[in-house]
């Protein structure tokens, strides 16, 4: 089970022609998986809209944050939660192929300077067919690594990549 949520994000004066642009946003995740009961990281970042044309979008954003980690299991006389200072290097980009079919794609790489082996990368590419103008069919694909996850208890060392893959349904009411 995993779950991965961006805070509320403000882009306080994103430029529409492309241009630097402050950003706030945080992370806040935990996932069973790769054995982390809750990871937050909020941050504050400035942003480069590299790309805003009618079919595709992409945006760069990179800063300085914090990052507090609670883990489901550790070894003995381990600790069970670490914080540290953070880099956050995100992108995402919008593609509109069709006029009934959107590729969307985000990837957050969370560094984690005084403990590499804690550094996470979080991606997420989308793929949305419109079937009716409510009714869309969404194919999702994450992938979430940690460089070096933390031994459990028992001295299992936790899988340091994780995989899924989502279909679903979505309704938009507007």
């Amino acid at each position: 089970e995993a779950r991965d949520d961006l805070l509320p994000q403000s882009n306080l004066a994103a430029r529409s022609d492309g241009g630097w642009h402050p950003a706030q946003i945080g992370r806040l995740s935990s996932h069973r998986g790769l054995r982390l009961r809750g990871v937050l990281t909020p941050s504050t970042l400035l942003g480069w809209q590299v790309f805003d044309l009618a079919r595709f979008e992409w945006k760069v954003e990179a800063g300085v944050g914090y990052q507090y980690t609670n883990f489901i299991s550790v070894e003995p006389l381990q600790e069970p939660s670490v914080s540290d200072a953070a880099i956050r290097l995100w992108t995402s980009f919008k593609w509109d192929i069709l006029s009934d079919l959107d590729l969307k794609f985000q990837h957050d790489t969370i560094l984690v300077p005084t403990d590499m082996g804690q550094t996470s990368h979080y991606t997420r590419a989308i793929l949305k067919y419109e079937l009716t103008d409510l009714l869309k069919l969404e194919t999702t694909f994450v992938h979430s690594r940690i460089w070096q996850p933390v031994p459990t208890a028992d001295g299992t060392q936790p899988k340091s990549d994780d995989f899924q893959l989502i279909v679903g349904f979505a309704f938009e009411v507007y």
